[in-house]
């Protein structure tokens, strides 16, 4: 009976182990997000100041460097913003995932022990740093 115990035991410190794995990794994506947002907010800041300085192109040379400067800044913009969205679209289907297995834990509550990390509980955190970041 012993060595039952001691298998369970070993058992769910595996599980916390890789629930506390999700939950880092998935924050740390979130961190990502987030510093891609703060990438596109000092883009948009240069991109105004260097509008402001070249209001009004006086020769056809000028109007197309400034046509390629806009062209490139709206492309680097647009990855940034494709991969702030590709990274949420991944931690939108991590909480649904674990949702689902909430459901499931739930439903087999009978090895649950205390101090165990529930996936409700990861997924409510992951929730709450998202609500807390700038990024929706």
């Amino acid at each position: 009976m012993k060595n039952t115990e001691a298998v369970v035991g070993i058992l769910l410190t595996q599980s916390d182990k890789i629930k506390k794995n999700i939950l880092d990794r998935t924050l740390k994506k979130i961190e990502d997000m987030q510093e891609k947002a703060n990438e596109i907010d000092g883009m948009n800041e240069e991109f105004y100041i260097f509008i402001r300085k070249t209001r009004y192109p006086k020769t056809i040379a000028e109007q197309e460097q400034t046509t390629k400067k806009i062209n490139v800044f709206l492309t680097s913009i647009r990855k940034r913003l494709d991969k702030i969205s590709e990274i949420r679209e991944e931690i939108d289907e991590i909480i649904d995932t674990l949702y689902e297995l909430s459901k499931i834990e739930d439903e087999n509550s009978d090895v649950k022990e205390q101090g165990q990390i529930f996936w409700a509980d990861i997924r409510r955190e992951i929730q709450k740093k998202i609500k807390k970041s700038k990024i929706k």
